[in-house]
């Protein structure tokens, strides 16, 4: 593949996104909801939503555009000043904007929960894992299986 050529994930994605698509930044403004259950005999009650987002960066950046949100979405608890990516597609006869949701803005604070898994992972293996998990431990220092204590009893293997 030459330098500038897009990737066949690129490609892919091409044929499946209509020209113009993008994925633009948004923030929640304010959040109205509203009843969407559909009378089905499992009598689940469902929540929908119509949000007015900010768009903020992207085409559009600065509109004010009103997106619908799924119970899925506002069972999370969605608020005023949480962030969103929308997909932003471009009608081909009007040329107008059309605006979803589509996943909620991640940000430094997965990073931090993964850092503590692992910090709390190495802990709870009193530190037994870290030379392991990093590649400094070799494998005649197993000690936990009984097929490793059986061959370190016998001692070392001659061929």
């Amino acid at each position: 593949m030459a330098v500038g050529e897009p990737s066949r994930a690129q490609q892919a994605a091409e044929t499946f996104q209509p020209p113009g698509t993008s994925y633009p930044d948004a923030t929640v403004q304010s959040l109205e909801t509203y009843d969407c259950s559909d009378g089905s005999a499992s009598g689940q009650q469902l929540t929908c939503g119509t949000a007015v987002v900010e768009v903020t960066d992207g085409d559009g950046e600065g509109d004010f555009v009103s997106v619908d949100l799924p119970p899925e979405v506002v069972g999370t608890g969605v608020q005023a000043g949480d962030g969103l990516v929308l997909t932003r597609a471009v009608d081909g006869g009007s040329g107008d904007p059309s605006y979803s949701f589509s996943d909620f803005q991640r940000t430094t604070p997965i990073v931090v929960l993964a850092l503590v898994f692992v910090v709390v992972v190495g802990l709870v293996a009193r530190l037994r894992g870290w030379p392991r998990w990093s590649g400094w431990g070799s494998p005649s220092s197993c000690c936990c299986s009984s097929s490793c204590r059986a061959s370190s009893a016998r001692g070392p293997r001659r061929w």
